[in-house]
């Protein structure tokens, strides 16, 4: 699923209702949750499996887990790191560089552009992101 804007989404929504798929009060949920969904801050955890401070996994802690050494801080490094890619929002990013008051991803190996951090999830809508299954998961 790809991120839309609030408008398609109501369209989308009304159209189920209309076909009596939903109710009129799941109907009235599902469009709040989309709206606060899309008024959320972006964090760099959203695009890229990041710890609990918001930084993204370094080379090193990456080696880690790929080398897969039989310990605790390994399993330890490892549930962290899969709770972090559960909560990354948008499929297919890699973060490229940043500064204070942006990113630079890279989307699919090909596409940068420019993230600010003062910025919401709507405001990606231009760019039609796919939405990973956590993502889709908060919209139910």
């Amino acid at each position: 699923m790809k991120l839309i804007s609030m408008t398609k989404k109501v369209i989308e929504l009304n159209i189920t209702f209309a076909n009596n798929d939903i109710d009129r009060n799941t109907l009235q949920l599902l469009v709040f949750k989309y709206a606060l969904f899309l008024q959320q801050p972006l964090k760099l955890g959203m695009f890229v499996p990041c710890d609990s401070e918001g930084n993204k996994f370094t080379p090193f802690q990456m080696d880690i887990i790929n080398e897969k050494p039989e310990d605790e801080g390994y399993k330890k490094l490892l549930e962290t790191y899969q709770e972090a890619e559960e909560r990354v929002l948008f499929k297919g990013f890699e973060l490229h560089s940043y500064s204070r008051h942006s990113w630079l991803l890279k989307l699919n190996h090909s596409y940068h552009f420019e993230v600010y951090k003062k910025t919401t999830i709507e405001d990606l809508i231009i760019y039609k992101v796919e939405l990973t299954p956590n993502a889709i998961n908060q919209l139910k």
